[in-house]
């Protein structure tokens, strides 16, 4: 019998010794008595789980559909079969992508899946995302239409989730083909008449602020399919191509810019000041420093710092829109378009405190010019300067005098009066603030800690005006 390449009897060779260290034992050698490193051993480990896997996903692929439908219920593959965990989910699209032919049907249906995050975050590592067209996700656990964000990176045309808890849900196809913007058919019903219907609408627009109908619609298309892939968070597809390979893109912030409280707040308004390009306060040999340059220097910029772990809603109906054509000093016409709205952003202060969504206003100034032949867009942006600043909306009037009561005002009145006492605000505002939190006293404090240093001094009690 051998034993590790001694045979029986034979004396053990001396141990190695390493300067510094002392000698070599089983306690403290990173070799097992085998002789196989516990690393190697579980690469090894892993490599079998993977080759197991893609013999079993073969039996699976016909043409480009691939079936892993009810794998948790498989118990000779080798390998922890569970979508809700990303080992399992990366080891999947690695396959698909390297070992398979282009695959764009992947049923995953009945596989007890309640999250999609490591769905996204495994498909884009290996770019699957822009494969994949029709989805299977039918027959989960899906509770919460958030999880459909981490989808909005694919290409999907097609998507099954019946089966699922949101599918029970009031609005429950509307709220899909929303989040997913080139949705076409949910649970095999085709939904672009509904689209069409859910379309959001811009403001009426004067004519005298374009030049006849030729610049109109552009301008009017433009603002829609902008701000909507904005909201979707299309940075590496659609947006990508609304820039010009040598745009600029610079941000400016109001000072008093408040988003929350907290580490996340912090590190998201530390971000926007470093990249801000106020001429009034940023040093010059820092100015060329906050232009950013170039289609993917903007689109990255946009990605990881402005927008970075936030998500948008702008509404189009507080859109007021200007555009002016300049031709002279231009070798082809351009159209300064001017865009002031208010977005609200929903972001994750911190792991133990609820999202926090808050509204800001923007004014927004882009230089247009003619898209390039092919071009999904009607125009694409030369040049993208960002504003953000604090929104304050105007104050809810108080009732008269003489209105009717009734229990549910006298429950609002009472609300108002308990978090005036307790905050210092005016009737007035703490109204306001009630009113914006949907009459919930915590989130209404919580909105207070975000809005105020932009609450004017009229919003406060005179005797809190007087210490402050």
């Amino acid at each position: 019998m051998n034993f590790g390449g001694r045979k029986a009897g034979q004396a053990r060779e001396p141990p190695t010794f390493v300067k510094g260290v002392g000698k070599k034992n089983m306690f403290n050698s990173r070799m097992n008595p085998l002789g196989a490193a516990p690393t190697d051993r579980k690469k090894n480990n892993r490599q079998q789980g993977r080759n197991t896997l893609k013999a079993f996903m073969r039996k699976r692929v016909s043409g480009s559909l691939l079936d892993m439908s009810k794998v948790t219920e498989q118990q000779n593959i080798g390998v922890n079969c569970n979508f809700n965990t990303k080992s399992f989910t990366d080891m999947v699209f690695d396959i698909i992508v390297s070992d398979f032919p282009p695959i764009d049907t992947l049923s995953i249906a009945g596989n007890s899946i309640n999250k999609l995050e490591y769905l996204k975050v495994s498909a884009h590592a290996h770019r699957a995302h822009d494969l994949i067209r029709n989805l299977d996700l039918s027959d989960n656990r899906l509770t919460s239409f958030k999880e459909l964000d981490h989808l909005k990176g694919f290409k999907l045309s097609e998507i099954l989730l019946s089966g699922n808890p949101i599918a029970s849900k009031e609005g429950y196809r509307r709220e899909v083909i929303t989040k997913l913007p080139t949705i076409e058919l949910v649970d095999s019903v085709n939904l672009v008449a509904l689209r069409e219907q859910i379309k959001p609408n811009m403001p009426p627009i004067s004519e005298t602020f374009f030049f006849g109908p030729d610049t109109k619609e552009p301008i009017f298309a433009f603002c829609q399919k902008f701000f909507k892939s904005l909201d979707d968070q299309l940075f590496d597809t659609d947006l990508l191509e609304a820039y010009a390979p040598d745009c600029l893109f610079t941000l400016t912030k109001s000072r008093d810019l408040g988003i929350g409280y907290g580490t996340r707040a912090k590190q998201i308004l530390d971000t926007m000041s470093m990249i801000s390009h106020d001429l009034t306060k940023v040093p010059p040999p820092r100015i060329e420093q906050t232009v950013h340059k170039g289609r993917i220097a903007s689109i990255t910029t946009l990605k990881d710092k402005v927008y970075n772990g936030m998500s948008t809603l702008h509404d189009l109906n507080t859109f007021k829109v200007d555009t002016v054509k300049l031709s002279q000093g231009f070798a082809e016409p351009v159209i300064m378009l001017t865009v002031h709205g208010i977005c609200k952003y929903s972001v994750q202060l911190t792991k133990s405190e609820k999202e926090c969504s808050f509204e800001r206003c923007f004014d927004r100034v882009m230089m247009l010019q003619a898209p390039p032949a092919g071009s999904n867009w009607p125009a694409i942006i030369s040049n993208d300067m960002l504003h953000i600043r604090p929104h304050m909306p105007t104050p809810v009037q108080a009732p008269p005098a003489n209105a009717p009561p009734d229990a549910e005002g006298a429950k609002k009145t009472a609300l108002s009066k308990i978090l005036a006492s307790q905050t210092g605000l005016t009737h007035q505002y703490s109204i306001w603030l009630l009113e914006s939190a949907n009459w919930d006293p915590a989130l209404a404090k919580q909105r207070l800690q975000s809005e105020r240093d932009s609450l004017p001094a009229e919003a406060w009690q005179a005797n809190v005006r007087s210490s402050q």
